[in-house]
């Protein structure tokens, strides 16, 4: 999972090597030296170490003070939309447990904390006309809880979980939802922008609109692909993003000194012959499809990727995203060597992460700042704290990143690692989980314990990245945990 954000303003190299006798995370599939080597080096000193989750995975509280309800509230209490029939109803219970996150947080010595808003928290019908002291005085001291111990609030207005009273107007579909989203933005600049000076507008609009109002996967669970649904909701969620963004550059930034952008998820697509123009451009037609869609509107020409133009009549706004995807001309697969997880659309492919940040910057320019916002891997549902999976796959994707900013001189700003703690994975409900902490939902007090993986993010974090292996006095050829991992575990 990788996701990143891309603001809408264009906005001391340490000793680093590759290690005379390389290492390999994943030895037995990724070992190119060229391109897996393990690379040994830090990061710029004002490089932001990040965790993160999202209001309705963690909070519960579902109906407590007021709050009102929710596009996911009711698409997990209708039997058979989620694994197991789960819901977040109490979830990680961070509602009444904030200062045990903000805890976790400062025990692992990272300084930034992504978290979104609930809309529906805050304005339980949607709308300003009905605010929530509650809801507001919450937030309020989530945000103080984090300043008080060092750790910057990095802010998401809307992930997923839509005011349900919205939504039977007709949600992402109606017209006058960019409006609405425009008045609950400015109300938590007016409320948080004093202490908040990092705002996202939406998290991953591709998973909003294909997975939610086409193929009906996620919440509000609308089947819209055969329709031209699917474009009218990301066209809606595109204008609410521009009026927001607006509204913060001409009313608050002058003042609060923040940035204000949106999170975009995309895969990386391989061509399976680079030297083959058919097989490069596929691989051009899926990013432009998946990330292109959203971006390029927002960062590049204002409008959509030339390629999908040539495959959809947007005037019309009668295609949806079924022909879209017909229409890419493109088989993707996932090579059944790479190594697994406890989801079935995910296998951990570091170099992967550096080629799609190499793309980002070759389409839409050096200077854009990117800010990784989500990535992560996910478990089955057991209680082992010995997550070694999660353990390589920071580190393996960790490095990659730092290969693109020192070696491909790529922007990255931040790194954030998904997730801080298990909790309520959408469609999946607890059967996998994504946390650096592990969660015990069967105990009402939902006790949180660090994995393994938390400390080796917090030795990465310590380190700023990874420090080149020390050999050892008594054996040359030898490091601490050396047979392992990369030397900066040890070192911590």
């Amino acid at each position: 999972m990788v996701t990143a954000f891309l603001p809408a303003l264009l906005s001391m190299l340490l000793h680093m090597s590759v290690a005379q006798d390389p290492y390999f995370v994943y030895p037995e599939v990724f070992n190119d030296t060229e391109r897996d080597a393990f690379y040994y080096g830090t990061f710029p000193e004002d490089f932001q170490w990040s965790t993160a989750t999202s209001s309705y995975q963690i909070e519960g509280a579902w109906d407590a003070d007021g709050k009102g309800v929710n596009i996911w509230d009711t698409f997990s209490h209708e039997t058979g939309n989620i694994v197991n029939d789960d819901n977040g109803d109490v979830a990680c219970d961070s509602y009444n447990k904030y200062e045990t996150d903000v805890s976790l947080i400062s025990n692992m010595g990272v300084k930034y904390y992504r978290f979104s808003l609930s809309w529906s928290r805050l304005l339980p019908n949607g709308t300003i006309d009905n605010p929530s002291e509650a809801g507001l005085q919450y937030y309020n001291n989530l945000i103080d809880a984090l300043l008080e111990n060092g750790i910057t609030p990095q802010v998401t207005l809307y992930h997923w979980d839509l005011p349900q009273d919205i939504e039977d107007m007709g949600g992402f579909l109606f017209d006058g939802f960019p409006e609405l989203f425009n008045n609950y933005s400015k109300y938590c600049f007016e409320q948080f922008g004093d202490r908040v000076q990092f705002w996202i507008t939406f998290n991953e609009p591709w998973v909003i609109t294909v997975l939610g109002y086409g193929e009906g996967r996620f919440a509000p669970g609308i089947n819209g692909l055969e329709d031209e649904r699917v474009y009218i909701s990301a066209h809606n969620l595109l204008l609410a993003h521009a009026l927001s963004y607006q509204t913060y550059n001409t009313s608050f930034r002058g003042t609060q000194e923040g940035v204000i952008g949106i999170t975009l998820n995309c895969d990386h697509f391989e061509p399976y012959d680079p030297s083959n123009e058919t097989s490069v451009d596929a691989a051009d037609r899926g990013f432009q499809f998946m990330l292109g869609w959203f971006a390029s509107p927002i960062f590049k020409t204002g409008d959509y990727p030339e390629v999908m133009r040539e495959k959809v009549d947007f005037k019309s706004a009668a295609v949806g995203l079924n022909h879209y995807y017909k229409d890419r001309d493109i088989i993707s697969w996932q090579d059944e060597s790479w190594p697994t997880s406890g989801s079935e659309w995910l296998r951990p492919v570091p170099w992967g992460l550096r080629n799609l940040l190499n793309k980002i910057k070759n389409e839409y320019g050096d200077d854009i700042p990117i800010y990784i916002t989500e990535n992560g891997i996910s478990t089955e549902d057991t209680d082992n704290l010995d997550d070694t999976t999660r353990v390589q796959y920071y580190q393996s994707y960790i490095n990659e990143v730092l290969k693109a900013v020192r070696l491909d001189n790529v922007n990255v700003k931040c790194y954030t690692a998904w997730s801080l703690m298990d909790n309520f994975e959408w469609a999946s409900g607890y059967s996998e989980r994504f946390g650096l902490h592990y969660v015990d939902f069967s105990d009402p007090a939902r006790p949180r314990t660090p994995k393994d993986s938390a400390t080796e993010y917090a030795r990465i974090v310590a380190d700023n990245g990874f420090l080149e292996p020390k050999v050892s006095t008594e054996n040359p050829e030898t490091t601490p945990d050396s047979a392992d991992r990369p030397a900066s575990a040890a070192i911590y």
